[in-house]
C-alpha cells in the first residue's frame, strides 16, 4: 500500500540579479526523501545519535500524565482513612502475589532442569554411558524450549522481551512504553524466562522478576474489585506501586528486602518523586514478598511442623563462614574491582554491537526464533563437550556432621562417574543456576574446584551471556553476572594461594563474593543497592 504523498513546491525562482537562484526542485527531492525516511526504520547505527529521529519510532511511546494530580478536582477530592488503609493493603497484596509468583517459578525451573538431567542419566544407564545419545537428547530439549519460548514472546507478549529493567527505568521517569505492563506480558514473562533457562541459555530470572513485580502491582490496583483502589488509578500513584512491585520482585529473588528497596530507589534516579513514607511502604511490600516466599518454601520442603521466620529467596549463596578479613586482603578487592570494571565495559560494548546487528538483520519472526534455538544449541553443545573432555571424575567428599552443616552438602552430578564420585563440570554446568552458584561459593577442606574448571565456567558463561542477551525471549543478567564474577574471584584466589603456597578458606569465600559484586557492578552500573543485596544474600 503506497504511503501518503509528501509536500510539493511550485518551481518558481524569484532571485535577484546578483543572488543565486534557489533550486526548488532539488529542495523538493530532499524533503521527499526525508519524508520517505519517516515510513521506515532508521539504520540502527544512527538511531541513537540522530535527534530528532527521522522515523516515527518516537510515536510508539507516550508520556505518563503526572500533571493530572495537580488539577482542582484531584486536589479537592480529599484523602480518607479508608483510602490510606486500602493503600497499605494494596502494598501487602503486591508483596504476597510477587512472592507467590517467585515461588511457583522456582518450582517450574527445578522441575524442568531436574527432568532434563534425569532423562540424560537414564539414557547413560541404558546405553552403557554412551554420551552421544545423552547429548542429543539435551540438545533437542534445549532447541525446543528456546524456540517455543521465543515464539510465545514474539506472538503473544512482545512487551515481555528482555529483562525489562531498561523499560522500568524509563517508566519511572515518565515514559509509558506500549505493552510494557499487562496480563499477557506477565504470563509470558513468567513462563518463557523459565523456558529459556531450561533451554540452556546463559540468562537468569532474577532481573525479569522486577518486571513481573511491576506488572503485578498494576494488575492488583486495576483488577481487584476494591472500591478504595479507585483512588490510585492515576499515573502518580501507579508509579509508586510500580516502584514497590519492582522492589518486591528483586527482594523475592535475593531474599533481600532492604537491597530490593534500594534497588528501586537507585534505578529510578534522579528519584525526585520518592518520599520517606513511600520508602517505608516499599520496604513493607518487599518484606511481605520475602516473607511469603520463605513460608511457601518451608511448607513445600519440610511441611507445617517446623516453620520459622528467615530470609529466604530464590537465590542464596549458602551458609558461608564468618569471615575475618585481614588488611592484607584488600589487594584482592582492588584487583577484582578493576577486572570487573574492564570486563563489564567490554560486555556493554560487545552487547551493544550485537544489538545493532540484530536490529539490522534479525527482522523476521523466523530469524528471531531460529537465532534463539541456535544459541540454546551452541550453549549446551559447548558445556557438554567441556564436561566430556575436561571434567574428570572425583571422589565425593566424606563430610562429617561435626564439620559441615547438612544443608551445605552440594547437589553433586556424577554424569558417567561411579556412584561415589562426581563430575565437577557436570555439577557446575548441568544443574540449576542456584546450585551452580552454591557450588562456586561453597568452601571447605573437603571440597575444591580446580583452576581449569573455574576458567572454563567463567569464559563459557561470559562469552555466551554477551552474545545471548538480546535474543527474543525474557532474560535477566543478575545470575550470569554472579556466576561469571564468582568464578573469576575464586579463580584469582586459587591462583594466588597456589603461587604463594598457602590455603585460606576465608579469603576464598571473601573474594568469590567480591568477584560477583565487581562483575555485576561493572555492567549493571549499580553501587549501594547491589552491595546491600549481596550482603543480604549471604
Amino acid at each position: 500500500m503506497p504511503g501518503p504523498a509528501g509536500p510539493t513546491f511550485n518551481k518558481i525562482s524569484t532571485a535577484a540579479d546578483n543572488t543565486p537562484a534557489v533550486d526548488f526542485e532539488k529542495m523538493e527531492k530532499e524533503i521527499q526523501h526525508k519524508f520517505a525516511l519517516k515510513n521506515r526504520a532508521m539504520d540502527p547505527r544512527g538511531s541513537i545519535s540522530v535527534y530528532p529521529r527521522l522515523d516515527l519510532d518516537f510515536g510508539k511511546k507516550k508520556s505518563l500524565n503526572f500533571d493530572m494530580m495537580k488539577t482542582e478536582i484531584f486536589i479537592k477530592r480529599g484523602w480518607s482513612v479508608q483510602a490510606e488503609a486500602a493503600r497499605w493493603f494494596a502494598y501487602l497484596l503486591i508483596g504476597f502475589f510477587t512472592g507467590l509468583t517467585a515461588f511457583l517459578m522456582s518450582l517450574l525451573e527445578e522441575f524442568l532442569m531436574d527432568k532434563r538431567l534425569q532423562l540424560a542419566e537414564k539414557i547413560l544407564e541404558k546405553t552403557d554411558d554412551n554420551q552421544l545419545y545423552a547429548y542429543l537428547m539435551m540438545a533437542g530439549w534445549c532447541i525446543f524450549f528456546c524456540m517455543f519460548g521465543s515464539i510465545l514472546t514474539i506472538k503473544c507478549g512482545p512487551g515481555a522481551n528482555g529483562s525489562g529493567i531498561a523499560e522500568i527505568m524509563a517508566y519511572l521517569n515518565g515514559v509509558n512504553y506500549p505493552k510494557f505492563i499487562g496480563w499477557d506480558t506477565l504470563i509470558i514473562k513468567c513462563f518463557c524466562v523459565i523456558f529459556g533457562i531450561s533451554g540452556g541459555l546463559c540468562i537468569g530470572k532474577e532481573g525479569p522478576l522486577a518486571h513481573i513485580g511491576a506488572c503485578i502491582a498494576v494488575i492488583v490496583i486495576y483488577y481487584i474489585p476494591i472500591p478504595q483502589f479507585d483512588y490510585f488509578k492515576n499515573d502518580v500513584n501507579k508509579r509508586e506501586f510500580v516502584c514497590a512491585g519492582v522492589s518486591s520482585g528483586v527482594s523475592a529473588a535475593f531474599g533481600a528486602p532492604i537491597g530490593g528497596t534500594l534497588f528501586s530507589y537507585e534505578l529510578s534516579k534522579p528519584s525526585a518523586f520518592w518520599t520517606f513514607s513511600m520508602l517505608w511502604r516499599t520496604f513493607f511490600c518487599s518484606s511481605m514478598a520475602t516473607f511469603t516466599l520463605s513460608m511457601l518454601t518451608q511448607i513445600h520442603s519440610t511441611g507445617w511442623a517446623e516453620l520459622s521466620v528467615n530470609s529466604a529467596g530464590t537465590l542464596k549463596f549458602g551458609k558461608l563462614q564468618d569471615i575475618s578479613v585481614p588488611l592484607g586482603h584488600i589487594w584482592g578487592a582492588f584487583v577484582l574491582g578493576i577486572l570487573g570494571g574492564v570486563l563489564g565495559s567490554l560486555f556493554i560494548t560487545v552487547n551493544t554491537y550485537m544489538s545493532f546487528f540484530r536490529k539490522k538483520y534479525s527482522t523476521t519472526t523466523l530469524k528471531r526464533v531460529l537465532e534463539c534455538g541456535l544459541f540454546g544449541f551452541m550453549t549446551i553443545t559447548t558445556m557438554t563437550l567441556l564436561v566430556i573432555y575436561t571434567g574428570e571424575c572425583q571422589d565425593i567428599p566424606n563430610y562429617k556432621e561435626s564439620d559441615v552443616n547438612p544443608e551445605e552438602v552440594l547437589n553433586y552430578n556424577k554424569w558417567t562417574c561411579k556412584d561415589n564420585q562426581y563430575n565437577p563440570l557436570a555439577t557446575l554446568f548441568l544443574n540449576t543456576e542456584a546450585v551452580t552458584i552454591k557450588s562456586l561459593f561453597h568452601s571447605s577442606k573437603y571440597y575444591t574446584i580446580e583452576q581449569k574448571h573455574l576458567f572454563a565456567v567463567m569464559t563459557t558463561w561470559y562469552i555466551f551471556t554477551i552474545t545471548t542477551y538480546g535474543v527474543w525471549i525474557p532474560a535477566g543478567l543478575f545470575l550470569p553476572g554472579i556466576i561469571m564474577g564468582g568464578s573469576m574471584g575464586r579463580f584469582y584466589t586459587v591462583a594466588i594461594q597456589e603461587w604463594k603456597g598457602y590455603v585460606d578458606l576465608d579469603e576464598l569465600e571473601q573474594n568469590t563474593v567480591l568477584g560477583a559484586a565487581a562483575m555485576l557492578s561493572g555492567y549493571c552500573r549499580l553501587t549501594y543497592s547491589l552491595t546491600v543485596m549481596m550482603l543480604e544474600t549471604i
